[in-house]
């Protein structure tokens, strides 16, 4: 017997992946299993200083959300688009393999794919890199990391 659904398990463990990634968001059960749970990191996140002008009020951003990037402090535009781009494709060519809304997030049960949830929360940060003059920045991190805008 050949079971239709033998993935299914490794596929939603993979997913959960990008949950567990987010940053400032504590992780608690029932959302997050025994011995993964945390609290909300990185919360100056929304009251974040450009590294140019680091007194100045009138500058402070609200870069808070997005996934962490190699277990570091850093979260990178640059890096992100692609597993945006790998999600939407695999939703694209095989959205009843990403049809469920329950697979046990915060947003599980709007009646939205969760896959489509979690891409939405780092499209969400993606729009807060957005400078007002229209450019974008690449990195919100901790002082003497690379930094580009």
């Amino acid at each position: 017997v050949i079971y239709q659904d033998i993935y299914i398990n490794i596929l939603n463990t993979a997913f959960k992946t990008f949950y567990y990634q987010r940053c400032g968001v504590a992780k608690v059960a029932p959302f997050a299993q025994t011995g993964f749970t945390d609290a909300a990191c990185h919360t100056l996140d929304v009251n974040c200083r450009s590294i140019t002008a680091p007194n100045d009020p009138t500058q402070y951003k609200n870069m808070s959300g997005g996934w962490h990037d190699a277990g570091d402090y850093n979260k990178y535009v640059n890096f992100a688009y692609k597993p945006i781009n790998d999600l939407l494709w695999s939703y694209e060519i095989n959205p009843q393999a990403w049809a469920s809304d329950a697979l046990n997030i915060l947003e599980s049960g709007n009646e939205i794919p969760d896959l489509l949830d979690e891409i939405k929360y780092e499209l969400d940060w993606f729009i807060k890199m957005q400078d007002n003059d229209g450019g974008v920045f690449c990195v919100v991190g901790v002082q003497n990391s690379a930094i580009c805008r």
